[in-house]
């Protein structure tokens, strides 16, 4: 119900029935679902514009820290790695909309392995990052190296979404196209991300609202407007 809400552009429902299944998991000890319900709460908060800047950050940090209060091993369960995984790479751009470099390369540092956990969500984080910081100038050379994405990355992540029809997919491709200079390519697949919504998933209002916000604001990433944009389809997606 709490998806459907989402979904259907109605965020404080949407917020108050994912805060609701976050307690009722913490309580019955269902530890990995509190961690995505709460994720979405934050999530949601982020969309709707009520967290920004310094309270986005603490809230995506007390949930790492949750998430993280014990060390990982390489034989974690793979459900439980992809939601720490996420978690991660929302905590990330969080910091990123912040300029917060020197902590987001802390971070991978100490949990490149996490991060990579997930291959879509890696290579959709890394753009991400560099699409937010590149124009800053927040990338350090070695901050650069690691969250280069090579063509054949995004290749195989397109492959994997189906790219024609997945909104996440023409996220990843649009962000590509930004960092790579191609406005009016980028511009182009926010548009045809929204169509192919419109098209595909008539009651997906939220994001394709998102991709015409995006589409409208696009395509300066000096501008608040539209790295707000972005990271509002970003923790939509991811």
């Amino acid at each position: 119900l709490a998806h459907y809400r989402l979904e259907n552009d109605e965020l404080e429902e949407a917020a108050r029935l994912f805060n609701e299944a976050a307690k009722e998991y913490r309580e019955i000890g269902e530890y990995e679902n509190y961690l995505i319900a709460r994720g979405w709460v934050l999530r949601v908060e982020a969309i709707k514009g009520s967290l920004v800047g310094k309270e986005l950050v603490d809230g995506f940090r007390q949930l790492y820290e949750e998430a993280f209060k014990e060390p990982f091993e390489y034989t974690a369960p793979y459900p439980y790695l992809s939601t720490a995984s996420s978690i991660l790479c929302d905590y990330l751009v969080s910091l990123a909309l912040t300029g917060d470099d020197k902590k987001i390369s802390k971070l991978l540092e100490e949990h490149w392995w996490v991060l990579n956990a997930n291959k879509e969500v890696s290579v959709l984080t890394r753009l991400m990052l560099n699409a937010l910081l590149g124009p800053r100038g927040g990338l350090s050379g070695e901050l650069e190296g690691k969250l280069a994405v090579n063509p054949e990355e995004l290749i195989d992540a397109l492959v994997q979404l189906n790219a024609p029809s997945n909104p996440m997919a023409q996220l990843a491709l649009m962000l590509h196209a930004l960092i790579n200079g191609n406005k009016e390519l980028a511009k182009a697949y926010a548009l045809e991300g929204a169509v192919n919504i419109a098209k595909k998933l008539p009651t997906g209002k939220l994001p394709r609202r998102l991709f015409l916000e995006t589409y409208k604001a696009c395509c300066d990433l000096e501008s608040e407007s539209f790295r707000l944009a972005l990271a509002r389809l970003f923790f939509y997606h991811i």
